[in-house]
């Protein structure tokens, strides 16, 4: 990409947010009203998820369904409201009123399922707060795998162009603290990222609950297996089952892997760099300085 373009790009995303800061100041709410009245009548099911855990997939399996309108990171898409809108919350209302309900809104099905893992970093509490109830789905992978995946297609919470765009970073405000994290490798920076996501899920799925959402859990290994799917469907309590062309569908979609990062390689280990159990443990050392119960999932 030239740098015109990045300047375009950066431009307009500027003019973005400040026109979401407009419309937070002088808030509709009759508009908001009658657009989350209209998305209220819609089954709603978002991922809360750290990215590469299996949301792409779990898009190309609710597309093979009746009346499901399935989507991955559709338009409008959240990262251009993300960064600001975690220092200034008012903004993801105003990027659901204005944008994101409207466009969920016009989709005709009466299920709509995103998977977008960028949701669930700043516009859920937003979106309870406007009445709606969404279904949430807790995508679970081991903290290692997605942070070797982060690493392999360069995308680095705070230092690559699709880490800052995409990713939480330790520089974000109300995330899990971490101390003296300059020196830290790209992989620790990613490591990092799959721990604040776990306990981004917990604290989420407490919140939502509470809320009187329905939370289910998907382990990303179980997405090749029909039953595993069939069962977190049951759990959403969509009201109804499965029908047999469905579940032949699935049948033959389940098990497809589809990953445009497939080839991209490891990125190469300097000569020296500690081993990722080390590397681990120290990001962790240095996290438990501040949050001293913390307690990493594998």
């Amino acid at each position: 990409m030239s740098v015109f373009k990045r300047f375009k790009q950066a431009r307009a995303r500027r003019r973005f947010v400040e026109d979401l800061r407009a419309e937070a100041k002088r808030p509709d709410e009759a508009r908001a009203a009658a657009i989350v009245k209209q998305v209220a009548q819609k089954e709603l099911v978002f991922a809360v998820s750290s990215g590469r855990a299996g949301t792409e997939t779990l898009c190309r399996l609710f597309g093979e369904l009746d009346n499901v309108c399935a989507t991955h990171e559709p338009k409008p898409q959240y990262e251009i409201a993300m960064r600001p809108a975690l220092a200034e919350p008012a903004l993801a209302r105003a990027f659901l009123v204005g944008h994101k309900l409207p466009a969920i809104a016009a989709t005709l099905e009466p299920v709509y399922v995103e998977t977008s893992h960028i949701f669930a970093k700043a516009f859920l509490p937003a979106m309870l707060a406007l009445g709606l109830r969404p279904r949430l789905i807790m995508t679970r992978r081991a903290p290692r795998a997605i942070a070797k995946s982060f690493e392999r297609i360069r995308s680095t919470p705070h230092r690559t162009e699709l880490g800052k765009l995409y990713l939480l970073s330790p520089a974000d405000p109300n995330l899990l603290p971490l101390l003296r994290w300059d020196d830290f490798t790209d992989y620790q920076i990613c490591y990092w990222y799959a721990l604040e996501t776990q306990r981004r899920q917990a604290v989420l799925r407490r919140y939502a609950e509470a809320h009187g959402c329905v939370c289910v859990d998907i382990d990303t290994n179980d997405l090749s297996r029909l039953e595993q799917f069939t069962d977190m469907f049951d759990a959403l309590k969509l009201g109804r089952a499965l029908s047999e062309a469905e579940l032949t569908r699935l049948g033959a979609a389940v098990g497809v892997r589809h990953n445009i990062f497939a080839k991209h390689p490891e990125k190469p280990r300097p000569a020296g760099e500690a081993s990722f159990d080390d590397q681990e443990a120290l990001v962790l050392e240095r996290v438990r300085e501040v949050t001293p119960d913390f307690v990493a999932v594998d």
